[in-house]
């Protein structure tokens, strides 16, 4: 898997408001993609379509 161009380091607020460092992206490159929250990451949104 390609990380994809304008990825970087950020800050992320998360539900239970707990600011976080994650990965971000530009909003160019993700409008119109699917959104993973529900699987808990990266990781197992990847495993599940393996």
């Amino acid at each position: 898997m390609q990380e994809s161009l304008g990825l970087a380091i950020g800050k992320v607020k998360l539900a239970d408001v707990e600011v976080v460092l994650g990965v971000i992206d530009e909003i160019m490159t993700v409008d119109g993609k699917q959104e993973i929250t529900k699987f808990g990451g990266w990781r197992a949104y990847y495993n599940q379509l393996i």
